[in-house]
Order: C-alpha cells, then structure tokens, then sequence
C-alpha cells in the first residue's frame, strides 16, 4: 500500500473544501493524488486550481478524460495533439475510470466529495 491520501471529486461543489484538504495534508507531509470525474471536471475552471495544483504536486492531479468531455468538453483539439486542454494538469494524466480503481486499491486513504 502507498503512502498517499486519495482524494475523489465527483462535485463542482464544496471545492474550497478540497484545496483546504490538500493544502492542510501537504502542511503535514502527507501526499495526496486527487481524481476529478463527474461533475467534478468542471472544477478546472474554478480560480483556485492553482493552489491545488500547487498543493499536491502537478503529477498528482487527475483529470477524467470522458467527464471533461461531457461536462466541459473546452480545447479537445488539444488532447488529439498529446498536449493538456487545461494549464498545470499535464497530458499524461488525462486518465480513465482506471485510475479511480488504482486509487481505492493504493491509497493508504480515500475521501470522496
């Protein structure tokens, strides 16, 4: 089992709550990955993704490919490019449902909003 706290974010709601999380468990040495899907893609347009890429680390920050699609679906051009449509989120980690399921089975924790 990894040493990292997961964080699932399936709302566009309470993201303050999010960055406050990461932030407070980056405060104490903690690693966090976070995973947005759902609903929750649509929080790469909220002014405070920054702190939370800052945060937790670039690398670890998750975006679902298909959710971005459905929900916010901005620059795709960009993805058939190989390149990120969303600044400090890197191209690599436009992922899958997958890594949803790689969280639950490595994370030393899992919060989900």
């Amino acid at each position: 089992m990894s040493e990292f706290l997961a964080v699932a974010v399936f709302t566009d709601k309470h993201f303050e709550h999010v960055v406050e999380l990461v932030k407070a468990a980056k405060k104490l040495g903690k690693n966090t990955k976070v995973f947005m899907s759902g609903e929750g893609v649509k929080n790469v347009k909220n002014p405070r993704l920054k702190e939370l890429i800052d945060a937790a680390g670039a690398e670890n920050v998750f975006v679902c490919e298909a959710s971005y699609r459905r929900y916010v679906g901005e620059n795709m051009e960009k993805l058939k490019q190989m390149e990120s449509p969303v600044e400090g989120v890197p191209y690599k980690n436009w992922v899958t449902q997958a890594k949803n399921a790689e969280f639950l089975k490595d994370a030393d924790r899992y919060v989900v909003f």
